[in-house]
């Protein structure tokens, strides 16, 4: 069971390391540099796959490598879409490549990252007691304040009819 930081951990890595990898591949790829636009929608579609993957509790490789293809698919049509270039052969060869050993380890190095956090914090949990109980003898017997108005208090007038204000210049 991964615990919560793994999973967002993970989550961030599959967004990031798809945002970068799309980026960089459609740039090799020959397309043109992205605008403001195309880069913010660049983020939300990763942002927005990586949270998908930070939600599963456990998550396999192949998973996981469909989640950072998922992304780089959709975070390509997105740049290609703002920045409308065409494609040539060779570009589309170099840009698939790029993809595909991203995924492929992507998915490896994640994983990899997430086993060794997992093995270090329960290392680090066996090492590293951690702090003793407090032991409570008796019941705090704490004093109870209690408030009650003895009267009611007045209400002040608001209305601006009454006689409060700064003296009359004579």
């Amino acid at each position: 069971m991964a615990s919560d930081v793994n999973r967002v951990l993970r989550g961030a890595s599959v967004g990031a390391l798809s945002a970068i990898v799309t980026a960089a591949a459609h740039g090799a790829g020959g397309g043109a540099r992205p605008s403001e636009a195309g880069c913010l929608l660049l983020i939300v579609v990763c942002a927005a796959i990586g949270r998908a993957a930070a939600s599963m509790p456990e998550i396999s490789r192949p998973r996981l490598m469909g989640a950072l293809a998922a992304a780089q698919a959709f975070g390509h049509l997105v740049l290609s879409a703002m920045t409308a270039h065409p494609h040539s052969g060779t570009a589309d060869g170099r840009m698939l490549w790029a993809h595909l050993v991203a995924v492929v380890a992507g998915a490896y190095l994640i994983g990899a990252a997430e086993r060794g956090s997992r093995w270090a914090v329960s290392t680090l949990r066996r090492v590293v007691p951690g702090p003793d109980p407090v032991p409570i003898d008796r019941p705090l017997g704490l004093p109870v304040t209690v408030y009650r108005v003895t009267r009611t208090p007045r209400l002040v007038d608001l209305s601006g009819t009454g006689t409060r204000g700064p003296p009359f210049a004579t």
